[in-house]
This record gives structure tokens, C-alpha cells and sequence, in this order.
């Protein structure tokens, strides 16, 4: 009779070739010295050192914990809808479903507090001898089950426990899937898995169980790590109207500039030392070490840094700005008059406010990943990494593709000290010209909410951008940048820490700066304006627009009455836009964020709602409007485009939408806007 083993290793040979290389490779050196069995030759747990694994057996531990767990689940729930990113287009959405929910006087004895329909994952922490995953599957209704498992041998003990096949059998009966990560660290297993979120969305991650099986450090930090990340993500996924400035932006920045293109391809490595300085308030420690070396390294200044840096008498030799709003110019404006801006290099992004080129003498455009921008002025290859979510990082991954590779990060401090300020006290955060754009310490502070461990030690506060910038420059380092951390604030993993009085550039030839730009300009394409814009391209997207139209109401229209989950509409818009990206990329790609968070907005409501013909009902209210405002988008698009095709000097920006927060509460409450589900009843 074959093994359970045998029948574990042939299911996954054929279901899984991944799992299968490391059952291949790991199997033959499995020591299983370290198995408890019981009386009936069972392993039952695993011996640590002088401790076992479970505190009683397997068997037992798992059936106590998963009751326990489903008594008291761990979930992910949010009181309000602000995780839905809400913009003027998403909040006519919202508006439109809280009259339904007042028409129909819905209150807690109709809504649930969490959705009692399309929880969309089960994230495990910690698979060891694996008596619990079954029960996990029978019980939790969800749409992804993750197993995730630090340690390989322990997962190799499980293929003498746990029918696999049984489990995935049971998965796949209930419409479920199932994804198996196995080794590594807590941070790359919370990588893997926010990979695995991303792909599927994250309409349904509320509700979403964490669980972690044992005690161990890194099942526990995996957990954590990940809900931190997940935090942010789903702050981030932008918005139609964002899209549409950055769209118009990029549009008058290439029709008006003259400039070289900083695009991803290969590139001479350089040498040379850089300094990338971002304004956190540990850069008050680094001035002095600036200045002593400042003739032996390229200065790169981020932001409103460069006011910080030309006040005490250091002039960078290139500067980066990354943000698409009005405050932009009207800073380096002052900047201008109070310093001068001769002799430095703005490297900016496309989608940078309008004007702010023209204070430069010399400009380097690049364009960012996954924006509506890119995909219409640009290609996605073209796209460079690591310039985002925040300046610093855009000043990090610029150094890094145009190919330096002694990256010194100065003011990156990614947080702050608990009752520390939130930048240098030299930004003009903290005087009259911050003032004046609206910047207070009450709205910087309020927004640290997570602690990290700090980069020389200690505990810092960080937001949620903040602490995705730290991850995002760790990943830039590991795919290369070779950086080091001066900054006193958060930890950046991989990236080592250096006291600036500890640099030594005594090695380094002085004076190489314009030696070092010179070779970077070599290498990359200088545009005249309006050269890189395809107004054909921008003609063939007014003529999309109708057709756009036209196709979403075919593919939304028969789910209208029919369906009673919006599990089943996002599954029909993504497979919309994977049919139809090529021919409507022009729109679906300024639209998607919208096109998402509304449907995610939607359903935070509609998922709670306990009776089926109600909840069918409010789908269908939804889905028409949804239909509604993304006629409204392409509409819009229609005109932006054919102002784009016929070659305006400048594009006319469409007003927001009419339904939208902004036509009804000040902007200033609009950016503060929280909305209890209480609200809606």
C-alpha cells in the first residue's frame, strides 16, 4: 500500500513543480531525530532544543487552537470606508448608496459588522506538522487560503500527517484556492504573501483572517509586518482624478520642455560617491559631515530639501521632485529668489507640476511605473525603480539608474522619535513659507501611528508612507543600489547603518562633479518639445472613448439583478480589463484606481448586508451607478484627449465630478473625511 508520504509528494509533483524541487532537493537529508511519536507511531510533535513545538501534542493543540480562533477570530475589519481611497468620482458613489441604505432604513439588524459573503483570504502563519489545516479550510469561507512556513523541515514532517490532496480537494469544492509558501525570513514571507494579495485585489481583504499556528518569532512578525503593509497598500492604489493631473501634467511638461530622458537601460556604473538628502530632522546631525565632504560627492537634494540645504550654504548638484501639486512651484519659486537655482540639474518626474521646469536650466525627465501617464507618453519599460512613494526614495532610485552605486542616504529617516519633530527644523515645515502652504505640526504628527525599530537603536514612529518608503529603498538596495543609512530614524532592513562622522572619502578625487554628469548625459536621449508626444495616439483615444462605453455596459448589464456578491463583478471587470487593456488602454489605465475602489467601496456595504434579495437589490443600485460614473470618466477623457490630439498649449482639466465631497464640504474636511458605518444606516 503507498505511503501517505508517496501520495503527498506525487499530488504535489503534479499540482505544484515548485514545492515539489524543494521536496526533491530537502527530502534526503530530513533528520527525524526531532519528531515526538505517539503510541500509535504518529508524529505528534516536533523537539526544539529542550522544548517541543506544541505545549501538549499536535493533535490536541491544533483542534484546541483553531476552536478557540473561530470563537475569537483574528480579522482584518475598518469602521469607515476611507480605506477605499475615496475622490470626488468614488464619494458620488457613496453619497448614491447612502440614500439607498437610508430608504431603506438599514440599521445592525440588516448589516453585519463584518461582510458575511466574499472574505477574501485565510493568511496561516505557520504550517508545522499541519493538524490544523483542515479544520481551517472546512470552517473559514473564504476565496485564498495562504499557508506560509519558515521552516522547511517542518513542512517536510508534514507530508507524513496531512492528506494534501484531501485539503486542496476541499478547498477547490468551495470555490477556494490554495497558495503554499515555504522558507525565508518574516520579511520576505510578508513580501511574498502581499505579492499574492496584489494579484488577486483588494476588494475582499477585509475580513480577511491572520492566524498564526505557534510561537515562534518570525510566524508572529510575518503576521504583523504584513498587516502593516497591507495598510498602506490599500492607501496607495490612486485615483481617477490623481491619474488626470498627472495625465495633463506630463502632457504640458513634454509639449514645453526641452529634456533628457532618464529611462530604465543599462548603464555605466559610477563610482563616484552620492549623497541623497531627504529633510528628516536627524539631518541636523549630518550637516557639518555634509559640508566636509561635499567637493568629494555628488549632492542630490529631494524636495523641499533644497531650501534646507542652500540655507546652510550647500548647493546640490542635481535636485529631484516627485510631486504633481501647485505647492511644488511655489516653493522652488521662493527658492529662486531667495538662492538661485544656477548650476543645478532638476530631475523630476513627468508627472511634476507645470511650470517647475522652467526654473531650471537644465531638466532630466523619468517616468514612473503603473501610471496612466507612463503607458500613453512612454512605455512601461521605460519606467525606472525605486522612485516612489516618497521624494527620497525618488532621489535613491534616480542615483540608482543612472548608475551610481555608493548611495549615502542623509534626512531618510522614514519616522521620527516619539515627541521629536517630523522634519529638520531648518524645512520650511516649520516656518512662514510652510505656514502660508498650509503645513502644521498638528497634521504632520497625527499621522505617526506604527513603531519600527530605529537605525542606531531604539523606537521610532513612522506613517503609512513613511514606512513603505522604508521598504521600498530596502528593495532598491536589494536589487543593487549598495546604499548605506546616516540617517538617526527608522531601520531600513539590508541597508547598513553609518554615522556620517564615520565617512571617509579621503580616497576620492575632489572635484569630479561635472566630470560625473557628463558621462550620465551621454547616455541618455535629449528630447526638444513636444518630440516624444504621439498626437495620434491621443486621437485614437477620443475615437475609444464611445467604445468604451459600450463594451462595459455589455459586460456589466446582464449581472444587474442577478448576482447577489460583488465577488462575481470584480471577477467580470477584471476579466474586462485583461480582454480589452490593448484597445482601451488610454482610458482603463487614468480610470483603474477608480474602477477598483469603487467597487471595493460598494461592497463594504453590500457584502454586510445579511438578507439575499436585499443584497441583490443594492448590487444592482450599485452597478448602475457604477455604469454611470464610468460613462461620466470616459466622457470626460473624450474631451481631455481630443485637447491633447489637437495640440493645446495647455490642457483644460474637467471639473470634478458634481456629486463629489468637494462640491459639498470644504477641502480641507474633504482630506479629513471619516465616515462611520453608522453613517450609512
Amino acid at each position: 500500500m503507498t505511503s501517505l508520504r508517496d501520495r503527498n509528494i506525487s499530488f504535489f509533483k503534479e499540482k505544484d513543480e515548485k514545492i515539489f524541487k524543494l521536496i526533491e532537493d530537502r527530502l534526503p537529508f530530513l533528520s527525524v531525530e526531532s519528531l515526538v511519536y505517539d503510541e500509535k507511531g504518529r508524529p505528534v510533535n516536533i523537539r526544539l532544543g529542550d522544548i517541543n513545538l506544541y505545549g501538549k501534542d499536535g493533535p490536541t493543540y491544533a483542534e484546541r487552537q483553531v476552536r478557540d480562533f473561530f470563537e475569537k477570530p483574528n480579522r482584518l475589519a475598518f469602521k469607515n470606508p476611507n480605506h477605499c481611497n475615496l475622490s470626488d468620482i468614488s464619494f458620488g458613489l457613496y453619497r448614491h448608496i447612502q440614500k439607498f441604505a437610508m430608504g431603506r432604513k438599514l440599521d445592525s439588524n440588516w448589516i453585519a459588522n463584518l461582510q458575511v459573503v466574499d472574505s477574501g483570504f485565510f493568511v496561516c502563519s505557520g504550517i508545522g506538522l499541519g493538524y490544523h489545516l483542515k479544520d481551517i479550510v472546512e470552517k473559514a469561507d473564504v476565496r485564498l487560503f495562504i499557508f506560509s512556513e519558515p521552516v522547511a523541515e517542518f513542512f517536510l514532517f508534514s507530508l507524513d500527517v496531512v492528506d494534501w490532496e484531501e485539503i486542496y480537494r476541499i478547498a477547490e469544492e468551495k470555490e477556494a484556492k490554495i497558495q503554499l509558501l515555504l522558507t525565508g525570513s518574516a520579511t520576505e514571507l510578508a513580501r511574498r504573501i502581499e505579492g499574492i494579495i496584489r494579484h488577486y485585489g483588494g476588494t475582499f481583504l477585509e475580513g480577511s483572517y491572520f492566524y498564526a499556528h505557534y510561537g515562534s518569532w518570525d510566524v508572529q512578525q510575518t503576521l504583523n509586518i504584513l498587516r502593516g503593509r497591507m495598510e498602506g497598500y490599500l492607501i496607495s492604489s490612486g485615483f481617477y482624478e490623481d491619474e488626470l493631473l498627472m495625465m495633463t501634467n506630463t502632457y504640458y511638461n513634454f509639449q514645453h520642455s526641452k529634456f533628457r530622458f532618464i529611462r530604465n537601460q543599462k548603464v555605466l556604473q559610477e563610482e563616484y560617491p552620492v549623497f541623497v538628502i531627504g529633510s528628516g530632522p536627524s539631518l541636523e546631525n549630518n550637516l557639518e559631515d555634509i559640508k566636509k565632504w561635499r567637493d568629494r560627492a555628488v549632492i542630490i537634494s529631494c524636495g523641499t530639501t533644497i531650501r534646507l540645504l542652500l540655507k546652510n550654504g550647500i548647493r546640490p548638484d542635481i535636485h529631484i521632485e516627485n510631486e504633481n501639486g501647485w505647492k511644488t512651484e511655489e516653493i522652488l519659486r521662493t527658492v529662486k529668489e531667495e538662492y538661485g537655482l544656477d548650476n543645478i540639474v532638476l530631475a523630476c518626474s513627468s508627472t511634476t507640476y507645470p511650470g517647475v521646469q522652467e526654473l531650471f536650466d537644465e531638466v532630466w525627465i523619468y517616468v514612473r511605473p503603473a501610471l496612466s501617464s507612463t503607458s500613453m507618453f512612454a512605455t512601461p519599460a521605460d519606467s525606472i525603480t525605486g522612485v516612489g512613494p516618497m521624494v527620497v526614495n525618488a532621489g535613491a532610485g534616480v542615483a540608482y539608474n543612472i548608475g551610481f552605486r555608493k548611495i549615502y542616504l542623509f534626512g531618510a529617516d522614514c519616522g521620527k522619535a516619539k515627541d521629536a519633530a517630523s522634519h529638520h527644523k531648518d524645512a520650511l515645515y516649520h516656518d512662514e513659507l510652510g505656514k502660508k502652504l498650509g503645513f502644521t505640526k498638528e497634521n504632520l504628527d497625527k499621522v505617526y501611528i506604527r513603531k519600527v525599530e530605529g537605525n542606531f537603536g531604539g523606537e521610532f514612529w513612522t506613517s503609512h508612507f513613511l514606512d513603505m518608503s522604508r521598504i521600498f529603498l530596502s528593495d532598491l538596495n536589494r536589487e543593487g543600489a549598495s546604499m548605506v543609512n546616516c540617517s538617526r530614524g527608522a531601520k531600513i532592513d539590508g541597508v547598513p547603518a553609518l554615522s556620517s562622522a564615520a565617512i571617509n572619502l579621503e580616497g576620492v578625487t575632489p572635484n569630479k562633479q561635472a566630470q560625473v554628469l557628463e558621462k550620465i548625459r551621454g547616455q541618455f536621449k535629449e528630447f526638444e518639445p513636444s518630440e516624444k508626444i504621439d498626437f495620434e495616439k491621443m486621437a485614437n483615444c477620443v475615437k475609444a472613448c464611445q467604445r468604451f462605453k459600450d463594451a462595459l455596459s455589455d459586460k456589466i448589464r446582464p449581472l444587474i439583478g442577478e448576482v447577489d456578491n460583488y465577488w462575481v463583478v470584480e471577477q467580470a471587470l477584471k476579466e474586462f480589463w485583461t480582454d480589452n487593456l490593448s484597445e482601451f488602454r488610454g482610458i482603463l489605465m487614468v480610470i483603474n484606481g477608480s474602477y477598483s475602489n469603487m467597487i471595493r467601496l460598494a461592497s463594504f456595504l453590500g457584502s454586510r448586508i445579511v438578507d439575499i434579495d436585499l443584497r441583490k437589490e443594492f448590487i444592482a443600485d450599485s452597478l448602475e451607478k457604477y455604469l454611470e460614473l464610468c460613462h461620466w470618466m470616459a466622457d470626460e477623457l473624450q474631451d481631455v484627449y481630443s485637447q491633447m490630439a489637437n495640440g493645446v498649449d495647455r490642457v483644460k482639466v474637467p471639473e470634478p465630478y458634481e456629486g463629489g465631497f468637494k462640491k459639498h464640504v470644504s477641502e480641507a474636511a474633504a482630506e479629513q473625511v471619516k465616515i462611520d458605518l453608522a453613517e450609512l444606516g
